[in-house]
C-alpha cells in the first residue's frame, strides 16, 4: 500500500458550500460567492505577484540604519516539480471546484511516494484544480509525466495555462485515449451557465494505456497559439484569433458521471518557456 499525505476534502466541502454551485454545469444554478482566481494582467516577462509588507518600524535617531537588499522569490518563475516532499510554492491542499462537491469524504489528494495523487469513489461529475497565482505568465509550457493508478480509464487528468480573471485554457487527457482542449469562461460560470468552450476533442494517438505507465503531456500556450504533445508527438495546434492571453497555470481532475473508481497521479510538473 502506497504511503501517502493526504488531504479528505472537508475542506472542499465548505468551499464547495460556500460557492452554492450546482453538480450540472449545463444547469442554471444560484450565484456562487466565491469568485474565479484573479491574476495581475502580464507584461512582457513573467511577474511576481507581490507580497503585502509592513510599514517598517522607525528607526532610532541615533543609529544608521544598513541597506537592505531585495530577496530573491521563494518560488522561481521556471522549475520542475518532483512531488518527493511539501513546498510552499503550490498549495495542493485547497483545489478550486467548479462544480458542488456532494461526497467529499470519498475523495483524496496529496503526496504519495513521489506522485501527487488524486483519487475519487464518488460516481458524481467534479472539476478540481490546484491553480498557482505566484506569477502571471505572457506565453508559458506545462509539461507534466502522468500516470493511471487504477481504476476507471474515462477521467481526465488536466493542464491548464493563462489562468487569470477572465478564466483560462486546458487539455484534459483520458487515459483510454483520448483527449479535449476547453475554454473556462468564468464571466458564464458566475451566471450559472456552462463555461466550458470545446476547442477541440479526437484520439490521443501514442499514448500508453495502462496501470502505471507514464505519459508525458505538454501544453505550449504561446500568446495566441496552444499546442498538445503527448510524448513528445504533436497531436493538436491553432492559433485562435482572440486569446486571454496571460495569467497562472494548473493542473487538475475531470471525473465523469457513473465512471468511478479514479486514481490519477502526477509524477513531475515543469513549467518553462516556450
Amino acid at each position: 500500500m502506497k504511503r501517502r499525505w493526504v488531504f479528505p476534502l472537508v475542506t472542499l466541502l465548505l468551499f464547495s458550500l460556500s460557492c452554492n454551485l450546482t453538480d450540472n454545469l449545463s444547469k442554471s444554478k444560484s450565484e456562487p460567492t466565491v469568485a474565479p482566481p484573479t491574476l495581475q494582467p502580464a507584461t512582457a516577462a513573467p511577474t511576481e505577484k507581490p507580497p503585502a509588507t509592513a510599514a517598517p518600524a522607525e528607526p532610532e535617531p541615533t543609529e544608521v540604519q544598513p541597506t537592505e537588499t531585495e530577496a530573491p522569490p521563494e518560488c522561481p518563475a521556471y522549475y520542475t516539480e518532483t512531488f518527493d516532499e511539501p513546498n510552499d510554492c503550490w498549495d495542493f491542499s485547497s483545489p478550486f471546484s467548479v462544480s458542488e462537491v456532494h461526497n467529499p469524504d470519498l475523495v483524496e489528494f496529496g503526496l504519495s511516494a513521489g506522485y501527487f495523487d488524486i483519487t475519487a469513489s464518488n460516481k458524481e461529475e467534479m472539476f478540481l484544480y490546484f491553480l498557482n497565482e505566484e506569477w502571471d505568465y505572457p506565453t508559458v509550457v506545462v509539461e507534466a509525466e502522468v500516470v493511471n493508478h487504477a481504476g476507471t480509464n474515462k477521467n481526465g487528468i488536466v493542464l491548464a495555462c493563462y489562468v487569470n480573471e477572465k478564466g483560462w485554457y486546458e487539455v484534459r487527457l483520458e487515459t483510454g485515449g483520448f483527449f479535449q482542449v476547453y475554454q473556462f469562461n468564468a464571466a458564464l460560470w458566475e451566471q450559472g451557465e456552462n463555461p466550458y468552450t470545446t476547442l477541440h476533442q479526437g484520439g490521443a494517438k501514442g499514448i500508453r494505456i495502462g496501470y502505471d505507465r507514464i505519459n508525458t503531456m505538454t501544453w505550449i500556450c504561446n500568446d495566441k497559439d496552444l499546442t498538445f504533445l503527448l510524448n513528445g508527438q504533436e497531436l493538436w495546434a491553432t492559433t485562435l484569433r482572440e486569446v486571454n492571453a496571460g495569467g497562472g497555470v494548473g493542473i487538475g481532475l475531470t471525473t465523469y458521471k457513473d465512471n468511478w473508481p479514479v486514481d490519477i497521479g502526477f509524477e513531475s510538473l515543469t513549467v518553462s518557456e516556450p
